[in-house]
């Protein structure tokens, strides 16, 4: 649940708003061809409550976040795929309308060896979405984690660890109720097909 939007948004709304967000990012990126979407959902006993959410289909590709900080689980994601899947999109599930252009060159970039890391930047210094063909554990120890260093800081790390870096066009995710409000007006202004699931609940919540 986004809790930086309460308030002004109720708890209620906030948790509808990240099932409508999860749920647009599966539903897009699932249709990607070749593309196998896993959900890394927390806390572990959330389990029947994200079957639920996201049905039957899902469970093979459904996991518990490994504890620690967030560096630790997103370490934690990439080694779990990186035996079998090859490459490996982790993004987190606060961008419903992030264009699938942006999941497609991350792909792209790792298959045609363009790149070792692929980094997705979002406007306050953070990243939306970070790729590699496997898990490279310096790029998540003593991360700044949620402040304007994460990003510099991480591809810091990668070029100390002789990795070549892709950076992305930037893009928004949302934490605060700014963020949420800038979401608000994009998809005013996009196609009816992104993200509808976040919209309806959007048109529920009023001026905020």
């Amino acid at each position: 649940m986004k809790t930086r939007l309460c308030p002004p948004l109720s708890v209620e709304d906030a948790a509808r708003l990240a099932e409508a967000f999860l749920l647009d990012e599966v539903e897009t990126f699932a249709e990607l061809p070749a593309v196998r979407v896993s959900v890394a959902y927390t806390p572990s006993e959330a389990f029947p409550a994200f079957r639920r959410l996201l049905g039957d289909n899902m469970i093979p590709w459904m996991s518990a976040q490994s504890p620690g900080d967030l560096g630790n689980r997103l370490y934690s994601a990439f080694a779990a795929a990186c035996p079998t899947w090859w490459p490996v999109v982790v993004m987190g599930g606060d961008s419903p309308d992030l264009p699938v252009a942006r999941v497609e060159e991350a792909f792209h970039t790792l298959e045609t060896d363009a790149a070792d890391v692929v980094l997705g930047p979002t406007v306050d210094g953070g990243y939306y979405l970070v790729a590699a063909r496997q898990a490279h554990a310096e790029l998540f120890r003593e991360i700044p984690w949620s402040t304007a260093d994460a990003l510099a800081v991480s591809q810091e790390r990668a070029e100390t660890a002789g990795l070549r870096v892709c950076t992305l066009p930037l893009w928004e995710d949302v934490d605060t109720i700014d963020d949420l409000r800038r979401l608000r007006d994009r998809l005013a202004h996009a196609p009816p097909l992104v993200a509808p699931r976040t919209r309806a609940v959007l048109r529920t919540l009023g001026g905020f």
